[in-house]
């Protein structure tokens, strides 16, 4: 369905830059060398960018969080069949995970060219954000095999279950803080010792990629135990 590709990848992608590319280039008008801040002292700073990109295309809309109720009634069919159904749900969420990530990568990828970011720090950031959405995705992989709706009219009804009002809510409040916490760090990073902000960026690097591939193992060895 073409409202799946615009809702769970091309919206997604899109968002982010709405939020802060304004602000990009309006830094950039007022005659501020924003190239002077693209190097790994900052590193924080778009590790943070990092993880909204991440928590925006992989929580809410994504394709591997309506990964099995995309099945409908065919799932219980599947069931009886002689596969194994623990390595088709892993090869389904390559596919999805993959398929999902195509269009933000390449955006993230363009939008740093543009901005000259240097090679290795555009790198660390894409890293970053594959980490962070790789467990974000399994997350809600697994959720979605917890919650399954087989009986879906479309698209927006299989989005809709659940709490999601109270989801969206704490989307909105997390992409606000983020946004914030972004824009506040790159003031306190540059009063601080050079050597601090290489430090604090190199913890936060380890930390992030860390933690998003241990949660992304843990739902996937979730999701193969209930299988």
């Amino acid at each position: 369905e073409g409202s799946i590709i615009v809702q769970g990848i091309i919206a997604p992608s899109i968002l982010p830059y709405l939020m802060l590319l304004p602000m990009i280039f309006g830094i950039m008008r007022e005659g501020i060398p924003v190239r002077e801040f693209f190097t790994f002292r900052f590193l924080l700073s778009y590790l943070l960018f990092a993880l909204l990109f991440a928590v925006t295309n992989s929580i809410g809309n994504s394709l591997t969080s309506i990964g099995f109720s995309l099945e409908r009634d065919n799932f219980e069919y599947l069931k009886v069949l002689p596969i194994d159904m623990k390595k088709y749900a892993r090869e389904k969420f390559k596919v999805l995970f993959l398929t999902q990530s195509s269009v933000p990568i390449l955006s993230l990828s363009i939008v740093l060219l543009v901005l000259r970011m240097p090679i290795l720090l555009a790198l660390t950031v894409l890293v970053t954000w594959f980490s962070i959405s790789f467990g974000l995705s399994a997350w809600g992989f697994e959720r979605d095999y917890r919650l399954r709706v087989t009986n879906w009219s479309n698209i927006v009804e299989l989005q809709s279950r659940g709490n999601k009002f109270l989801l969206g809510f704490l989307m909105f409040i997390l992409f606000m803080l983020l946004i914030l916490c972004i824009a506040v760090s790159f003031p306190i990073i540059h009063f601080l010792p050079e050597t601090i902000g290489y430090l604090i960026g190199a913890a936060a690097f380890i930390i992030l990629n860390g933690l998003g591939l241990f949660f992304g193992e843990f739902y996937l060895r979730k999701l193969k135990k209930a299988l």
